[in-house]
């Protein structure tokens, strides 16, 4: 009788944002890296506690394995008495993660050409992102046109991005300041950071098909 080889199922990461653009960027992450895994959802949230909530329902009625709610932290800008901590604090105890970068995801965007000042603006950083992408418009119109290649274009900075994230997170530690981002970092002290645990369940990624365009 032939012997039949079961090959283990990946187990599945989810990406909970509630921002159209940053979903259809992570849709962008997921085809370009051949993340098979991935799965990304978009939700209606006015509060950062109710993103955390729905990321757990999501987990819970779909039965994933890993599920982090993902923020920019200046779409929660007129949330009364935010407070980080206490998110965390509420992800972990839902048995969901929360990550958050402040202002906004174009921390992270700006990381693949420089490192950013301490406290920067959403315009700050745009003005960095538009000097390699000039006519940057973070919105799912333009990625779903003139940004179709954003992330892989990105992706071709992953090394400086790494650099800047270890620089900045370095300082971040040192100055006891950990409010600006949580997508490298993981806080509390021995939380995953999102990128790592991205890396950890889905891979480093599969870009060789798309080589042409990184070179």
């Amino acid at each position: 009788m032939r012997r039949r080889y079961v090959k283990n199922p990946m187990k599945s990461f989810a990406v909970v944002t509630k921002s159209p653009a940053e979903a259809l960027f992570f849709e962008q992450m997921k085809k370009d890296l051949r993340y098979r895994n991935m799965i990304v959802c978009r939700v209606e949230a006015e509060t950062l506690e109710d993103l955390i909530k729905q990321t757990q329902s999501i987990r819970l009625r779909n039965r994933y394995d890993r599920a982090w709610a993902v923020a920019s932290l200046s779409d929660y800008a007129n949330q009364e008495g935010l407070d980080l901590k206490a998110c965390l604090a509420e992800a972990k105890r839902r048995k969901v993660f929360l990550a958050y970068a402040n202002p906004s995801i174009f921390l992270y965007f700006a990381m693949h050409f420089t490192l950013p000042q301490k406290k920067c603006s959403n315009k700050d950083l745009a003005s960095i992102i538009r000097k390699e992408f000039p006519g940057f418009d973070f919105t799912r119109e333009w990625l779903l046109h003139d940004g179709t290649e954003f992330h892989l274009k990105l992706f071709k900075h992953k090394g400086t991005e790494s650099d800047n994230e270890r620089a900045f997170v370095s300082d971040s530690i040192a100055t006891g300041d950990l409010s600006e981002i949580n997508f490298i970092v993981g806080y509390p002290s021995g939380a995953p950071s999102f990128l790592a645990d991205l890396a950890d369940y889905c891979g480093e990624g599969d870009v060789a098909y798309n080589q042409k365009t990184i070179d």
